[in-house]
């Protein structure tokens, strides 16, 4: 197709740039006329084997362009056009996709094209293997066990969704794994008692939609950010057809994007609680409940990773200040943490708007390094008994946060530095910290857990190494060596295997 293709590092992260010979350059519309003349059912069929296929072996996720010609084809076709999507329509829709005229040129902002594009990408690659158990932990075993929720969240997901969580991990597992087709069938004559009809239908239901509903899902955007348009397959994986195929004898599900499964039920349960309790007072109860419920996970994850040095929960200092939420003492040396979610709002994703973007990192990571900063003041003062044992340690800071970000650690840094700098004055030089995902701190705890102090130590000393986003620094550390987090695979293993599904083929 002419197309030519280069990548260019930043902060460690590779970032492919497409381009063509002849400079084309395309709108939302083109996209359109292109795909609208392709047959929606089989066209989503097809897709979703794509993804399986490629979700199940070494090459790079496509899922995010995937998702996103699904998502147009449902908008602007129907089940009765003539022609079937194929190879060689798809690789110039990807094009397409690929080449869609953006902000970028004529803004010449790339900080707020890699927000963009972090949300809209990066997202789909997140890893998955602890989203079961991470969302086990925080709304069933943390949740029971934290005394400053104000919800019974349990009750919460059950009226949703018509499950326990375990159940509803069960049956979303079960359909993803027949899914390979494109599409997925009920399970018939299952010995399994879960899967009875009535349980099916109301998984289904919860996870699936017809093209009219989710055409009524498609919010309008600004022009010419479609391609940040929230995709309603993050809602409803599962699209239900206008038509069925004389060969199958029930009804078929279409899966375009077979991973949006287990981020519906685990993920996505999160935007579930939270909408479910807006506008339940100035402070939305489940977000505020949610909070402390993922401290206490970041702790729990901690306490079993065999950290050395003593592990010490928040605590209050000259009466009215906060601690920060975690902190590991091993002698002369100080590890502080603090726990942050979320950390950019939709609306600062979308559009990678300045203002919006320091707004929400002002209110959110921006608070964090505040705190660490008067705590460590209050230290050298020791003006308080509590904190003269701290005091001469060598402190590394560590920000947690619930979602994903892209480039925290090197010019998001200079964001809030310029935030930090603004309400408290000038900076010492050192004063480094860095920030990291949770599914990231995941895997860091699982190999590196026994002494957090030194890793981070290290990790700040080469000026490359510090300013790279940790997937990208764990990856050089371990020479792409598959890190794992013995706890939350034991977990996994074992919320799957309690219960013998014993499913008959669809």
């Amino acid at each position: 197709m002419g197309d030519t293709s280069q990548s260019i590092s930043i902060a460690g992260k590779e970032i492919l740039i497409l381009a063509n010979e002849n400079d084309e350059e395309y709108i939302y519309q083109d996209l359109v006329n292109h795909l609208r003349k392709y047959n929606v059912f089989e066209s989503l069929n097809w897709i979703g084997k794509k993804s399986y296929e490629s979700s199940n072996s070494l090459k790079a996720s496509i899922d995010h362009i995937l998702a996103y010609l699904s998502m147009v084809l449902i908008r602007h076709s129907n089940d009765f056009r003539g022609y079937e999507l194929d190879e060689q329509g798809l690789l110039f829709a990807a094009k397409m996709y690929m080449n869609l005229k953006d902000p970028l040129h004529d803004d010449g902002d790339g900080v707020a094209y890699l927000l963009r594009h972090g949300s809209i990408s990066w997202d789909f690659v997140r890893p998955s293997e602890y989203l079961i158990p991470r969302t086990y932990l925080l709304y069933s075993r943390l949740w029971d066990e934290c005394d400053k929720t104000t919800i019974d969240v349990k009750d919460d997901i059950q009226n949703l969704t018509g499950f326990n969580l375990e159940c509803l991990f069960y049956m979303a597992c079960a359909f993803y794994s027949k899914s390979k087709n494109g599409h997925v069938l009920k399970y018939r004559d299952s010995k399994c008692t879960m899967f009875n009809d009535k349980n099916q239908d109301l998984f289904l239901n919860y996870v699936s939609c017809d093209y009219a509903k989710f055409r009524g899902e498609c919010k309008s955007i600004r022009s010419g950010y479609e391609k940040y348009s929230f995709n309603p397959l993050l809602k409803y994986p599962l699209i239900i057809p206008e038509k069925r195929p004389y060969e199958l004898n029930s009804k078929p599900y279409l899966v375009p994007v077979p991973g949006l499964l287990l981020y519906r039920v685990t993920h996505g349960l999160f935007f579930d609680l939270a909408d479910l309790y807006r506008d339940k007072g100035k402070v939305n109860p489940f977000r505020s409940s949610f909070g402390y419920v993922f401290q206490d996970y970041i702790g729990e994850l901690l306490k079993r990773c065999g950290t050395e040095g003593q592990l010490l929960p928040e605590f209050r200092y000259h009466k009215t200040k906060d601690s920060p939420d975690w902190l590991i003492l091993d002698g002369d040396k100080l590890l502080v943490i603090e726990v942050k979610y979320p950390m950019l709002y939709l609306g600062a994703k979308q559009f990678g708007d300045d203002k919006k973007v320091k707004k929400d990192l002002r209110n959110t990571i921006g608070k964090a390094v505040k705190q660490f900063y008067q705590f460590e003041t209050a230290i050298n003062c020791c003006s308080d008994s509590k904190l003269g044992k701290f005091k001469g340690c060598k402190v590394q800071r560590l920000i947690v946060t619930y979602d994903r970000g892209y480039f925290l650690n090197s010019f998001i840094k200079d964001y809030l530095k310029d935030l930090f700098e603004e309400e408290v004055g000038v900076i010492p030089d050192n004063f480094e910290f860095q920030v990291i995902s949770v599914d990231e701190f995941e895997y860091l705890v699982g190999e590196y857990g026994s002494d957090l102090f030194s890793f981070l130590e290290e990790k700040n000393s080469n000026k490359e190494h510090r300013e790279m986003d940790f997937n990208e620094y764990l990856n050089i550390k371990t020479n792409s060596y598959c890190v794992r987090n013995k706890f939350l695979d034991d977990l996994r293993n074992e919320l799957l295997s309690t219960q013998n599904l014993n499913l008959s083929p669809q």
